[in-house]
């Protein structure tokens, strides 16, 4: 069962001295880049670049895709950011999420790393979540949901991820895969946004198309683990084996 660790960075160089909103988008671009990793912005990112030209602002995270073989590059080039913590999730022995949490300044977020890999010609990423114990959206749904969270960060902070596998999380967390055809991952394009000149996934329309279906209007009512096209509610063994 995966479950995250987590390593402080105390000494490294600041991420940006200020955080202007989209500058996290910038610095994320050009360290990449510069390290030759390939990546793309991804899920609420990319749709508010594409639908609004700028960041939904109710968005606590910053989205990035990239793939797992570039997972000890991408881990150096975090550690150069200057940032309160850096949590890595693992399934099993192997990391599949990187999650970067920046100092507390105005506009920054944290930044979600998925690592895809590839499998005949789509690229998957497992996914951490709560077990479908009630209706969707219901009300005791989300506070499972929250209550699921609460239990992950309490085995985290205390033990690290040798709990990844402890009963009492397997009991309340599913693994799903997020599922997309490589077209989309393999050849990330640039794009400029109101922020600046940005990687995203190929045809990014037709990409959110394939995980939102009508992207252009927003939906409040929208939750990903119930009503993303793009994760199947399956675990990754069940799909790539």
């Amino acid at each position: 069962m995966p479950m995250p660790t987590s390593t402080d960075a105390t000494t490294a160089t600041p991420l940006r001295d200020a955080f202007p909103e989209g500058s996290q988008l910038q610095q994320i671009t050009d360290d990449f880049d510069a390290r030759g990793i390939k990546h793309w912005l991804n899920s609420g990112t990319l749709l508010g670049l594409v639908r609004d030209n700028r960041l939904i602002r109710n968005d606590p995270d910053i989205d990035v895709g990239a793939w797992w073989e570039d997972r000890h590059r991408i881990l150096e080039t975090v550690a150069g950011w200057k940032t309160r913590k850096i949590q890595t999730w693992q399934l099993g022995d192997s990391i599949y999420k990187i999650k970067v949490f920046p100092e507390d300044r105005p506009h920054a977020r944290m930044i979600d790393i998925d690592l895809f890999r590839k499998h005949g010609e789509y690229g998957w990423c497992p996914q951490f979540a709560p077990r479908g114990l009630f209706e969707r959206n219901s009300s005791a749904r989300r506070i499972v949901r929250h209550s699921c969270r609460k239990i992950a960060t309490f085995f985290l902070d205390r033990n690290g991820h040798h709990l990844s596998n402890h009963l009492g999380l397997r009991l309340v967390h599913d693994v799903y895969t997020w599922w997309a055809p490589l077209r989309f991952l393999d050849s990330p394009e640039l794009r400029t946004f109101e922020y600046g000149e940005f990687r995203v996934p190929q045809d990014p329309e037709i990409y959110l198309e394939y995980r939102y279906g009508d992207w252009r209007e927003p939906d409040d009512g929208w939750s990903f683990l119930d009503d993303d096209r793009g994760l199947i509610h399956e675990h990754p063994r069940n799909l790539v084996a």
